[in-house]
């Protein structure tokens, strides 16, 4: 009984000191479509997780050797690909993209141009010489015998997919974020990973992403993040990334367009409508590619939040007239949202009351609102949870 009025005043303590200050970070409510979006998504990544098996063990049956002749492509541990590419169709299907069908045929040319880069690297020869310097033209031939667009990143299969999606702050000459608008593209169909190596400093492993298609589709856009749901798995550290949005159809960008985000949560905006590049700021207008790319250091996007992202100043394709754009992203962890106690979707002072109310045994909590509400590390819930998620609030937690 003395542990239940513990909780009980504890309760009181947060919510009368707290409170007030809560309304900083507003509850907004997740539209019926982004709800969709998301329950199909965290349903895709619970599937790619089993999959996929347990992150930091070995992917190989054979290991690939790349540091000496001859080269070996090794093979893969069953489902270890194949749950890479899950990983990613469930960032895609949260976003309301199309999943990506794995191909074995790619995964094996993939797995040996991989091999034959770090190979190239590590002995500092032109990857177009490898044949001359000793390389297999066997081996060699298997790297592209399917016509395919490709790209290659750091990393094992599947934290070289997170890589190549973040694209933090871009270097001056990549602000077209290619490696990500591929495998976000709607319109690829076909996708084969490969990595260098296991083990060794992520650096040295090299991941060959390969895409093929055709599919026929409607999307008008690629964008990051997305409109529908953004993984917030696929965030840097400190939430910064270069943003990035390509029109397929309708919209043509030009040199006037100009950028706002609105994080619906606290009202906060950031604007963008002169090219600059270097230092906390960056926007490039591409209109070779149809596409814009901006960045801001203190446009840090946060797990719960909704952003509303406007374009004005484009042109459109069938009318010739001037026209704005318009659409909203909201930014949830696909394997739980975490200080969501309550699994509205969304993170608020209701959420807090639930772990408290838990506590004190007013309410249960399902075994997902448990999970999801510790936040502190601990082994077991308690008052520390919601206080936590109500500093988190009023922003004196950078994180959950």
């Amino acid at each position: 009984m003395r542990k239940r009025l513990s909780h009980f005043f504890i309760l009181i303590l947060i919510f009368v000191v707290a409170f007030p200050a809560v309304t900083r970070a507003a509850a907004v409510s997740l539209t019926p479509e982004e709800k969709t979006l998301l329950a199909a998504g965290r349903a895709a990544y619970a599937s790619a997780a089993k999959q996929f098996g347990p992150i930091g063990g070995s992917l190989f049956a054979e290991p690939p050797q790349c540091a000496a002749l001859p080269l070996r492509a090794g093979v893969f541990l069953p489902n270890k690909s194949e749950g890479a590419v899950a990983y990613l169709n469930a960032i895609r299907i949260a976003a309301g993209l199309p999943p990506l069908e794995y191909s074995p045929a790619l995964c094996l040319e993939a797995q040996h141009k991989a091999v034959l880069w770090a190979y190239a690297d590590r002995h500092d020869i032109p990857f177009g010489d490898l044949p001359a310097h000793g390389a297999d033209p066997a081996f060699f031939g298997k790297a592209d015998a399917t016509p395919c667009t490709e790209h290659r990143h750091f990393g094992d299969i599947r934290a070289s997919l997170l890589h190549a999606l973040t694209e933090t702050f871009e270097p001056k000459d990549r602000p077209a974020c290619a490696d990500r608008h591929r495998l976000l593209d709607p319109r690829y169909r076909f996708i084969g990973l490969g990595q260098s190596q296991e083990g060794g400093p992520a650096g040295q492993i090299q991941a060959v992403h390969k895409l093929s298609g055709p599919r026929v589709g409607d999307a008008d856009l690629i964008a990051w993040p997305p409109r529908g749901v953004m993984a917030a798995e696929t965030l840097p550290p400190d939430g910064a990334l270069r943003w990035s949005i390509q029109f397929l159809a309708g919209y043509q960008v030009t040199a006037g367009t100009k950028i706002e985000v609105v994080c619906l949560n606290t009202g906060q905006v950031w604007s963008f409508g002169e090219t600059q590049e270097g230092g906390d700021v960056a926007y490039a207008i591409l209109p070779d590619l149809n596409m814009v790319s901006f960045s801001r250091r203190d446009m840090a996007l946060v797990s719960g939040f909704i952003y509303e992202i406007w374009l004005f100043g484009l042109e459109n394709t069938v009318t010739g007239e001037q026209a704005d754009y318009r659409y909203r992203t909201t930014v949830q962890y696909l394997s739980g949202l975490r200080g969501d106690a309550n699994e509205d979707g969304v993170v608020d002072a209701a959420d807090a009351a639930a772990v408290l109310r838990h506590l004190v045994e007013l309410t249960a909590l399902t075994e997902t609102g448990k999970s999801n509400a510790l936040v502190t590390g601990n082994a077991s819930l308690s008052s520390a949870d919601a206080a936590k998620i109500l500093r988190w609030l009023v922003q004196l937690e950078k994180e959950l």
